[in-house]
């Protein structure tokens, strides 16, 4: 478990995925999954489940900050799931269709507290918000070591806000 301080309250809470303390987000890594310094998911063996934050980050300076899947990048092994909080009730999970792999079944879930989304083709995963996507609440889910989808989904243009993030996030592929 990883502690973060805002302020002076500690966060020291197992299984919880966001905080709201003073208007700051404190993000606790889930001890069930495996993590690395950067909050990312990293693959590991066997089916598992990693939870993904939906979250509203009130001391946003920008809008492709303020609406966020933390994290916002993860690495699976197919037959994970991820888990979708949704800390506000208004955000959705929809996969983008030239984003997924062939023969993926696409996805589209609103506005319940709880989802589970599992990931049984390797590829990368384009997701979006369909509430927040076009400022920016986008993730990418990379499935396995098999990408055959990588350069087609690479090659998917976006508004700026959304590109430009997915541009951070591709570069995250190992």
């Amino acid at each position: 478990m990883k502690h973060i301080f805002a302020s002076t309250f500690l966060a020291a809470f197992l299984c919880v995925g966001a905080v709201y303390a003073e208007d700051k987000v404190v993000e606790i890594l889930h001890p069930s999954s495996s993590s690395s310094m950067h909050g990312e998911h990293v693959a590991s063996s066997g089916p598992r489940s990693v939870t993904v934050d939906q979250i509203v980050n009130s001391s946003a300076l920008i809008p492709s900050e303020l609406f966020l899947f933390k994290p916002d990048y993860v690495e699976l092994v197919p037959g994970d799931t991820i888990t979708f909080l949704n800390t506000t009730g208004t955000h959705t999970v929809r996969s983008i269709d030239a984003m997924i792999p062939d023969g993926a079944e696409p996805f589209d879930v609103t506005h319940s507290m709880e989802n589970k989304v599992t990931f049984d083709k390797p590829g990368v995963y384009g997701i979006r918000c369909k509430v927040h996507g076009r400022v920016g609440m986008v993730m990418l889910v990379k499935v396995g070591n098999d990408l055959p989808n990588l350069e087609k989904a690479k090659a998917v243009r976006h508004r700026t806000a959304i590109q430009d993030k997915f541009d951070k996030l591709f570069a995250k592929i190992r």
